[in-house]
C-alpha cells in the first residue's frame, strides 16, 4: 500500500520544482533583490569612507596650493633704538598659520646706523595666508646681584599678504641654487599702536614654481 505521507510530499516538491527553475533562469526573487539592494548600498558606503580616507584634503583645498617662501632680512632700523648701548641686541620673528620663525640676533651696522640680519627663514604658506614680521628687543632687569631676562618687548611689526608678494616674484638663475623665483629688495615701515617705529629691508624668494607662474619646464600644447 502506498504511503499518504510520502505521496503527499512528492506532490509539493513537484509543484515547487518550476517555481525554483524559474528562479535559476529569469528574474530573481524578491528576496535576492533586497539583498542586492541592500549589498550594493554597503558597498556605496564603504566606497564613500575609503574615498574620505584616502583624500582628505578636500576638506582643504579651498586655502589654495602651498609652497615653501624665504623671507630674507637684510636690515632693520628703528626710530627710538638707534644703537646698541645699554640695549641687547634685536631679532625678527616671521609668524604665518600658527607657526613662528626667528633671526638670529642682529648685528649693528656702524655707518648705516641700522641693524644687520642677512639671513633667510622659510615657511610653507598658500596665496591665501599673511605673513607677520615683526622686530622683538630682549629686555632685561639688573636686580644688582643677578640680571634678569624679561619677555622681548615688540618695537614693531608689518603684515604682508603672500598674494602682494606673488606678482613681484621674478625667475633668476644660480650658480648653487639653479632657478630661483625672487622679488627685488623692498622697505617695508613696521609700525606699532598705529605709529611708525622703524623700517625693514626685506626681499622673498622661492625655489618651487609659484601660484599663478607657468612652469619653464611644461609644454605649452595650446601653442601652434
Amino acid at each position: 500500500s502506498s504511503n499518504p505521507i510520502g505521496s503527499h510530499l512528492v506532490a509539493v516538491l513537484e509543484s515547487l520544482q518550476p517555481q525554483r527553475v524559474r528562479h535559476e533562469c529569469g528574474a530573481p526573487p524578491r528576496e535576492w533583490a533586497m539583498i542586492a539592494a541592500v549589498s550594493s548600498f554597503g558597498v556605496g558606503v564603504a566606497v564613500r569612507r575609503k574615498l574620505a580616507e584616502c583624500c582628505p584634503c578636500q576638506a582643504r583645498c579651498g586655502a589654495g596650493r602651498t609652497f615653501k617662501l624665504s623671507v630674507c632680512i637684510h636690515t632693520v632700523s628703528l626710530e627710538t633704538h638707534t644703537s646698541p648701548k645699554g640695549h641687547q641686541r634685536p631679532f625678527v620673528t616671521i609668524s604665518t598659520a600658527g607657526k613662528e620663525k626667528r633671526t638670529e640676533p642682529g648685528d649693528w651696522l656702524l655707518d648705516e646706523k641700522q641693524w644687520g640680519f642677512q639671513e633667510s627663514l622659510t615657511v610653507e604658506v598658500s596665496d591665501k595666508d599673511e605673513v607677520l614680521i615683526s622686530m622683538c628687543c630682549p629686555q632685561k632687569m639688573d636686580l644688582g646681584v643677578a640680571a634678569v631676562s624679561l619677555s622681548a618687548r615688540q618695537a614693531g611689526d608689518v603684515c604682508v599678504p603672500v598674494a602682494s608678494v606673488l606678482p613681484q616674484l621674478q625667475p633668476e638663475s644660480r650658480d648653487f641654487d639653479g632657478l630661483v623665483y625672487t622679488t627685488p629688495k623692498i622697505f617695508l615701515d613696521l609700525h606699532k599702536d598705529g605709529a611708525k617705529t622703524g623700517r625693514a629691508m626685506l626681499s622673498f624668494e622661492t625655489k618651487q614654481v609659484p601660484p599663478g607662474i607657468r612652469d619653464p619646464g611644461e609644454i605649452d600644447l595650446t601653442s601652434d
